[in-house]
């Protein structure tokens, strides 16, 4: 019976164990520089808003129901640098293209 009785001497007499240290955190990885491809004539770029409720910025709105504009080549390079902006792709612009005409 007397071996599940704990002491004061055997919590003193204990090893300490060597705590873990927390790995090093990861440096972020840098940020890709945005490459403006002239997608439509002039200096205008289309562009997409792939996530969020809106975004409005200057003379510029995106919603969820109109997430592809057409803006200038120097307010795209600045909202390509955000996660949720991307340079339209061919059908995209297409489906933009046709849908401005009407």
């Amino acid at each position: 019976m007397t071996d599940n009785v704990i002491k004061s001497e055997d919590l003193n007499n204990k090893e300490e164990k060597p705590v873990k240290k927390a790995a090093p955190k990861k440096a972020a990885a840098p940020k890709k520089e945005a490459k403006v491809v002239e997608t439509v004539q002039g200096d205008n770029v289309i562009i997409v808003f792939e996530c969020g409720a809106s975004y409005t910025s200057q003379d510029v709105t995106f919603t969820r129901d109109n997430p592809i504009q057409e803006v200038p080549a120097e307010i795209a390079n600045r909202l390509l640098e955000l996660e949720n902006f991307r340079i339209a792709n061919p059908f995209e612009i297409e489906d933009f293209l046709k849908n401005k005409e009407d």
